[in-house]
């Protein structure tokens, strides 16, 4: 009897690091740049701004349910190329097929944009409490997914 789901068959890390490992060599011999996402130890962001982004997006529920996924496709090795460009955030992703990723990301609106970056040259916030306000949740930088994130896909199988 023959047993259907719409979910691939659970692969180990190990064959998932293989795996990702042959993609990427595969798509390098073809003459693809790839910028693979390598984590050091548990951290998947280091910087300030990296941290922000990922407590933000953390903090909305609409997520909850990608993130953990998400993480342990980042803690795999499974993405394979990342390029983060105005507007626009793509990842390469090595799962049960590999398959691109893109986020389209709107700029902040122009006047609350200038806004900020006048209270923080000298205005009316201290230097240093400037990344606070940017980062403020449902203010600055840190507008709620909603308003934000213009869309996302997840799909373009490709087949090597």
């Amino acid at each position: 009897m023959a047993r259907f789901s719409r979910w691939a068959p659970y692969v180990p890390v190990a064959k998932r690091r293989l795996q990702a490992a042959q993609e990427m060599k595969q798509l390098r011999a073809k003459g693809q740049s790839l910028a693979p996402v390598v984590i050091v130890g548990r951290a998947i962001a280091v910087t300030f701004w990296g941290k922000a982004w990922c407590q933000n997006l953390e903090s909305y529920q609409d997520f909850a349910n990608r993130l953990p996924r998400g993480r342990t496709y980042v803690r795999n090795g499974s993405v394979l190329d990342l390029k983060i460009d105005p507007g626009k955030i793509s990842a390469l992703v090595s799962g049960s097929s590999t398959y691109k990723v893109t986020v389209a990301i709107a700029p902040l609106p122009k006047p609350l944009w200038q806004s900020l970056c006048e209270d923080c040259q000298g205005g009316s916030i201290p230097w240093w409490n400037c990344c606070r306000v940017v980062l403020q949740r449902g203010h600055g930088a840190t507008l709620p997914p909603a308003k934000r994130i213009v869309s996302t896909t997840i799909g373009d199988k490709i087949f090597m």
